[in-house]
């Protein structure tokens, strides 16, 4: 939907396959310590969810117009033959903001976004007889503050501040098939406070 107010979209889904490919945790490699990973098929699968996001106009300010954002997403996945949980499938993530863009008078030339991430506890875990006390990851929020300026019509400048809180966090995709008790856990944590800065060039 689209309106003067803002806009929004919704998505439903429930896939079914047959021959899933999904790469699965082995366990660390007892002579090198590492993990290793190995591509798998999967008899029969499941994946079912939503996902949604949408933007609300606020109107103008401060010579700029704001703008709340917000999106979701939920997955729910199980491997059927096996009656166990969908490692690959990431836990509900939500993001909500306030996005400000400077009036005509500037020509839109720069703006900003401050931006609130939150993703829940990861629970469904099959733990296989591999790795009988899997490593869940636990729930984080972070905030990050964003801007841009248009340099020309087609050079633009983006810098970003990331993690401003410093939380301390896993992402599931990286920390999927690690033991509670894994020593090393640390070290698959994300970046603390960090920054970055880039230019995009359009032809």
């Amino acid at each position: 939907g689209g309106y003067h107010t803002g806009s929004f979209s919704l998505a439903v889904f429930d896939n079914r396959y047959k021959n899933f490919i999904e790469t699965a945790s082995l366990g660390r490699n007892i002579a090198t310590g590492l993990l290793t990973f190995q591509p798998r098929n999967l008899d029969k699968v499941r994946i079912y969810g939503a996902e949604f996001k949408g933007d609300l106009r606020l109107g103008q300010w401060a010579g700029g117009s704001w703008s709340l954002l917000g999106s979701a997403a939920y997955a729910h996945g199980d491997n059927q033959a096996a009656d166990v949980p969908l490692d690959s499938v990431n836990p509900l993530k939500g993001v909500t903001g306030v996005r400000y863009q400077a009036g005509p008078d500037t020509g839109k030339r720069w703006g900003g976004e401050l931006m609130v991430t939150h993703v829940a506890r990861k629970d469904r875990v099959s733990a296989p007889a591999s790795n009988p006390t899997p490593f869940r990851t636990p729930a984080y929020t972070t905030l990050d503050l964003l801007g841009f300026y248009n340099i020309t019509q087609r050079l633009t400048l983006n810098a970003g501040l990331f993690n401003l809180t410093d939380e301390k966090y896993w992402l599931w995709d990286v920390a999927r098939g690690r033991t509670a008790s894994d020593p090393t856990l640390d070290r698959y944590t994300q970046p603390g406070i960090n920054a970055s800065i880039n230019v995009t060039y359009r032809l």
